[in-house]
């Protein structure tokens, strides 16, 4: 169940509860025992993405595969060949 942050309007309580999702009936305060005037929080989540394949493990990853290696690799040798034919032509 997920955390939610409330703030009493009435004595200026700052507090968390966890909820249901579905809940939808409104808290009372603990401090000053209000209900109506108790208002849910917008908060920064805790939310981070660990493991592999996520952008700063790997989705940014600028390391190129073998094949893309061996392309490279081919076309570099292509260009020197025509460079070189073209110097021994003149």
């Amino acid at each position: 169940m997920p955390l939610y942050e409330y703030q009493c309007m009435t004595c200026q309580h700052h507090f968390t509860l966890i909820r249901s999702m579905h809940d939808t009936s409104s808290p009372s305060c603990p401090k000053c025992k209000k209900m109506d005037k108790v208002e849910r929080l917008i908060s920064n989540t805790s939310f981070i993405l660990k493991g592999s394949g996520w952008f700063d493990s790997g989705y940014n990853n600028t390391k190129k595969t073998s094949s893309e290696k061996k392309s490279e690799q081919a076309s570099k040798k292509n260009e020197e060949q025509k460079t070189t034919d073209k110097t021994t032509d003149s």
